[in-house]
């Protein structure tokens, strides 16, 4: 096997490092203050109401045509001392400039929040004030206008305020810093690969180090689980309980032993989103090598495009068996059958879009009744249902579950298959008379396009790797790296991953 022996305590150290550096360093909490739930009031002559249209949440608009309204927020700060304010707001074309001020006085530079022709959220940092013990007012003044800002409106749409403890930053050394990335991109880091880390980042600073560590496990060759299933199973043999146990073997074998962790890191997170499961469902049960072979879809991918992980999932006759659309046939009235739409559900749900439009920060669109808006409908689930008809196992071998081939893609078998024209979300058309796998590329590319994967699957992968509780800021730069990787490709698993591990909140 080659494997050493040190890769067995992995996790070990770096989580008795983590556990002795809470014990021993006092981390400052974080107070948080929504503005929905904070008493305001406003200066006389400005128009100031409770909206829900421009971002996500309930916030307060204020609208003024002179500087020195505002709006002011009070607040009941339960610990006194000094904090880091930052707030959340909506641009907008005809926004202006606003002076924040606690208790009257100025913090940081005004903030112009004129947004272009697009208007979307974003988290604004102002500077660190001091607060007393109890009431304390946060006024949001205006102080100007945008010069491309023609109409001269001064508007202001504010989500929220936060106050973070200030001045009490707990300096980690390298090695605990080393530590506790290592715990975030591997399955635990050895004591000889967190010295080798804190040495770079001594070296090279710390966001130079990690990114060099990442760089070097993007390079590394992926460490396939059916591959090593199969090495660690005597030759020919049908499975049996040996294999069960073996395909259990392999995966810790792996996680605990091999190089590529970062990649395996992220197959985790992933099949913790495009979930199958053998628990209820014999065939898969007794599939270990198509199990095996569905996780390495995710292993193979894990560095490179969301759009291809879709694919290859929609295709893989695990996810088939275990969502339903492997054998899934055209409806036939006569016999009043019509297409499963399980699959269909499941990855616009789960895997794509999820329930309700999102802004680029995961926040919520709301229409002019303040109600979320629905990302697709049934109509929708019936349409995909009829794209998803025409897969079935490779040669369709029916002869017990030990016998299905759960390791080559579903066949496209087109005279199982709907050749209507389907409408797709936003809008989209398939063209009538396709077949199953021409459909099937048409609606893996309306999801993958959809505005809502980059905020929906960034933030899913963002807990699965940092933190449970991602600010909006942090959600934003992550979906902006789905969307764009720099040289124009969307989906891209590399910008992603970097966009999450490098970004200051999963540092802080």
């Amino acid at each position: 096997m080659g494997d050493t022996l040190e890769k067995r305590t992995r996790g070990g150290f770096s989580a008795l490092c983590l556990s002795l550096l809470a014990a021993a360093l006092p981390l400052s909490a974080q107070t948080l203050f929504e503005v929905e739930s904070a008493t305001y009031q406003s200066s006389d002559g400005v128009d100031t109401y409770t909206s829900s249209t421009a971002s996500g949440g309930v916030f307060q608009r204020l609208r003024s045509n002179a500087n020195g309204d505002y709006i002011e927020y009070q607040l009941n700060v339960p610990t006194a001392g000094t904090y880091a304010v930052s707030f959340g707001a909506s641009t907008h074309t005809r926004n202006g400039k606003f002076q924040v001020k606690v208790n009257g006085a100025s913090v940081g530079n005004p903030i112009d929040l004129y947004g272009g022709l697009s208007a979307d959220f974003s988290s604004y940092a102002v500077g660190s004030a001091t607060f007393s013990q109890g009431v304390n007012f946060v006024r949001m003044e205006v102080s100007g206008v945008n010069s491309a800002n023609t109409s001269g409106l001064r508007q202001g749409r504010f989500d929220y305020i936060r106050l973070e403890a200030a001045g009490s930053t707990v300096t980690l050394s390298n090695e605990q810093k080393a530590s506790r990335f290592l715990r975030q991109t591997t399955f635990g880091g050895t004591s000889a690969e967190i010295s080798a880390l804190a040495s770079d980042i001594a070296s090279l600073g710390e966001t130079q180090a990690y990114e060099a560590w990442i760089n070097r496990q993007f390079a590394l060759s992926p460490s396939l689980h059916e591959t090593l299933l199969k090495d660690m199973t005597t030759a020919g043999s049908v499975p049996t309980n040996e294999i069960f146990t073996n395909r259990g073997n392999a995966w810790l074998t792996i996680a605990l032993k091999r190089p590529d962790q970062l990649r395996q890191r992220v197959a985790w997170a992933l099949s913790q989103i495009l979930v199958t499961s053998g628990a209820t469902d014999t065939n898969i049960r007794r599939n270990p090598y198509g199990a095996s072979n569905y996780y390495d879809v995710l292993v193979r991918n894990a560095f490179g495009n969301y759009r291809t992980i879709l694919y290859d999932v929609a295709r893989h006759p695990v996810m088939g068996r275990y969502l339903g659309h492997a054998g899934n046939k055209k409806a036939n009235t006569s016999l009043n059958t019509f297409p499963d739409e399980n699959f269909a559900r499941e990855i616009m749900q789960l895997f794509s879009v999820g329930l309700v439009e999102l802004y680029k920060n995961g926040s919520l669109r709301l229409d002019a009744n303040g109600n979320a808006i629905e990302t697709y409908d049934n109509d929708d689930i019936v349409n995909f249902a009829k794209v998803f008809t025409g897969l079935n196992y490779s040669g369709k071998t029916y002869l017990s579950a030990l016998n299905l081939d759960m390791s080559t893609p579903m066949a496209a078998y087109d005279s199982d298959h709907d050749m209507s024209s389907k409408t797709l979300l936003n809008g989209v058309t398939t063209t009538a008379g396709q077949g199953t796998l021409s459909d099937l590329d048409t609606a893996i590319s309306n999801l993958f396009n959809h505005p809502n994967v980059g905020p929906f699957i960034g933030k899913l992968l963002i807990q699965r790797f940092t933190t449970s509780n991602p600010s909006y800021s942090y959600i934003s730069s992550v979906s902006s790296a789905f969307n764009n990787n720099g040289s124009g490709v969307r989906g891209d698993m590399k910008a992603v991953m970097k966009a999450i591990l490098l970004n200051p909140e999963a540092r802080d």
